[in-house]
C-alpha cells in the first residue's frame, strides 16, 4: 500500500473523531481543563509559601504541569491496547493477514488519524512555550520529538495490545499502561522532585519520553539534554521494534485460528 493510501487513514479516523463533538468537548473538559487547573490551584498555594523549589519557579512549574498534562492526553494509547485485545479474543485480527496493509500499519495510522487534531494543538501551544521561555534553537528538535513520542506511544500500546495473546483481562494491561505512564512518566511532577535513587529510572524509561523529557528540554535547554533524549528516542524506537517482532514471530505459535 503506497503512502498516498496510508494517508487517507488519518483523514478518515479524524473525521471520525471530529464527528463526535460530544465527545471532543467532554475530552478537552475532563482530560485537560479540570487536571491542569487542580494542580494550578495546588502549586499557587504551594508557592505562596515558597520561593523557588528545587530551581523550579512557580512560572515553571506552570509550564511543566500545562504540557505534561497535554502530552499525557497526546499519548494516549487505550484504543490500541483495546482494539488490538479484542481482534485477538474474537479472531478478527485474521482478516488483516489478508488486507493489502499490515495491521501495525492499520494501527499506526489509525491512531495518528485520531490524535490529530489534539496533536495540532499540542504542537501549537509547546511551540508557542518554547518560543516564549525557551531557547529557540531547540524548537525544531522539539517539534521533532513531539512527533517522534507519538510513534514511541504507539509501540508501548502496541507491545501492551499484543501481550493479549497471553493476557485474557485487557482491562489489567490498560490499568498497567496507564500506571506506569503516570509513575515513570514525570506528569505533573518534575524529576527532580523524587527522592535521589529514583530519579536514574525515571531520567531513562520509555515513558518519560512520552510526557516530560520534553518539557524538560523547554524548560531547562541545554546540548546535554537535547542528545540524551535523542539517544533514547533512537534507542528504544529500535528496542521496541525489535520486541513488537518478537511477540509477533510468538504469537504465531500461540494464536488457535479458525479462519476469521
Amino acid at each position: 500500500m503506497n503512502s498516498k493510501k496510508l494517508f487517507k487513514f488519518i483523514k478518515i479516523y479524524s473525521y471520525e473523531v471530529l464527528s463526535n463533538k460530544g465527545s471532543i468537548f467532554s475530552e478537552l473538559i475532563a482530560s485537560l481543563f479540570f487536571p491542569i487547573l487542580i494542580q494550578l490551584l495546588t502549586w499557587t498555594y504551594i508557592y505562596s509559601k515558597n520561593d523557588d523549589i528545587l530551581l523550579y519557579s512557580r512560572e515553571k512549574m506552570i509550564l511543566y504541569i500545562i504540557i505534561t498534562v497535554f502530552l499525557v492526553n497526546l499519548n494516549n494509547g487505550h484504543d490500541i491496547i483495546y482494539e488490538t485485545s479484542n481482534r485477538i479474543k474474537s479472531g478478527l485480527i485474521d482478516t488483516y493477514s489478508i488486507k493489502p496493509i499490515d495491521y501495525n500499519n492499520f494501527q499506526f495510522f489509525s491512531f495518528i488519524g485520531k490524535n490529530f487534531i489534539v496533536i495540532v494543538i499540542s504542537l501549537i501551544i509547546i511551540s508557542s512555550i518554547n518560543i516564549i521561555f525557551g531557547n529557540l534553537l531547540f524548537l525544531f528538535p522539539v517539534i521533532i520529538f513531539v512527533l517522534v513520542s507519538q510513534y514511541i506511544c504507539f509501540q508501548l500500546s502496541y507491545i501492551f495490545g499484543l501481550s493479549s495473546f497471553w493476557f485474557v483481562n485487557y482491562g489489567f494491561l490498560t490499568f498497567l499502561y496507564y500506571s506506569l505512564t503516570n509513575i515513570f512518566g514525570g506528569v505533573l511532577l518534575p524529576i527532580e522532585f523524587w527522592p535521589e535513587p529514583f530519579q536514574t529510572i525515571l531520567r531513562y524509561n520509555p515513558f518519560r519520553l512520552t510526557v516530560s523529557g520534553i518539557p524538560d528540554l523547554i524548560l531547562n535547554p541545554n546540548i546535554y539534554s537535547f542528545l540524551q533524549l535523542s539517544a533514547l528516542f533512537l534507542f528504544y524506537g529500535i528496542l521496541f521494534n525489535l520486541i513488537i517482532k518478537y511477540l509477533k514471530n510468538k504469537a504465531i505459535n500461540k494464536y488457535i485460528s479458525y479462519g476469521g
